[in-house]
């Protein structure tokens, strides 16, 4: 897993910063009779919302108001479904239902910022109001 206190990673613009993570959660995979997996996605989660919450200068009681971090939020609930007692495949599940949740609430950010920086007009749907 990469380094999240990376310097090079902290002065990534946010659209290859989103990229880059979005690498990074499509790879999450649950293995069997480890919590790894668990581990990373609660540290990445949080890396990127912080880092939404910095970019947009909001605060961790109000970015979830926004849409994009409103969503961030709820996906990143899906990990509270975890239970370390739980058999391989029910963690398996719940592993793979947050990789499908969050990869999505990426992939719409980073289509957002795409499609903006194609034609500066386009509004970002996803930027605080």
């Amino acid at each position: 897993m990469m380094n999240l206190n990376d310097e090079r990673l902290s002065k990534l613009p946010f659209l290859d910063y989103l990229k880059e993570m979005h690498s990074r959660i499509k790879g999450i995979r649950h293995t069997n009779k480890s919590n790894s997996a668990y581990s990373e996605a609660r540290e990445l989660s949080h890396h990127i919302i912080n880092r939404y919450i910095k970019e947009y200068n909001l605060t961790w009681e109000n970015y979830n108001s926004q849409p994009a971090g409103q969503h961030l939020r709820l996906s990143a609930q899906k990990l509270e479904l975890y239970n370390h007692k739980a058999s391989d495949k029910r963690k398996g599940e719940v592993i793979a239902e947050f990789v499908r949740e969050f990869e999505y609430d990426l992939m719409n950010m980073i289509r957002a910022r795409e499609r903006n920086k194609e034609n500066p007009s386009t509004p970002i749907e996803d930027e605080p109001i």
